[in-house]
């Protein structure tokens, strides 16, 4: 049969910029960019970051509402699933999926956020939600079936999560503080 790809991009607004790459069979992508001066990039014809989705039956929806927001994602292997929503100003998230079938799903309501997101191997999941401002997420998974789970809600609080290897479990919440550390080995 014949697999297509689609991608779906809403933009309303000034100054938003989407520029996107598709290589392979079954990728679905659906982008939403409200206010002014957000980017989207997943592509590897520019000065941005490289990224796009390449391989096979990759997913992302990518949501933005706001301004100076951006977005970054990369995509490679197959069945993976991407879900991006911000909702504030100047907030950004870059996501890098390599393998198979992973998962990762980011919230950022308020401002300033950062969410930086590498999954390497297969079956990796990862749902973590900012709330608050200028909130810092590093994740890091590699190797296979590893789960993060968490929140970081306030102001300066800073989460960072290394998983290597297989069937890894971390729970982090960071509730209504400001200056928060959480670190996380395994």
């Amino acid at each position: 049969g014949t697999y297509t790809s689609t991608a779906t991009i809403y933009q309303e607004g000034s100054n938003n910029s989407n520029e996107f790459q598709q290589e392979g069979s079954g990728h679905s992508l659906t982008t939403t960019s409200i206010g002014n001066g957000n980017s989207i990039t997943g592509n590897s014809w520019s000065t941005s970051p490289v990224g796009g989705q390449y391989g096979a039956d990759q997913s992302a929806a990518l949501n933005q509402q706001g301004d100076d927001n951006s977005i970054a994602l990369l995509q490679t292997g197959s069945s993976h699933s991407a879900n991006v929503a911000q909702t504030g100003n100047n907030n950004i998230a870059s996501l890098n999926q390599s393998g198979n079938g992973s998962a990762a799903a980011t919230t950022q309501d308020g401002d300033g956020n950062q969410a930086t997101v590498n999954q390497v191997g297969n079956d990796n999941e990862l749902y973590f939600a900012q709330v608050g401002e200028s909130n810092v997420l590093t994740a890091d998974q590699t190797g296979n079936s590893n789960y993060i789970q968490g929140v970081s809600s306030g102001s300066d609080n800073v989460t960072d999560v290394d998983q290597s290897g297989n069937d890894n479990y971390a729970y982090v919440h960071q509730d209504y503080g400001t200056d928060n550390l959480a670190k996380v080995s395994q």
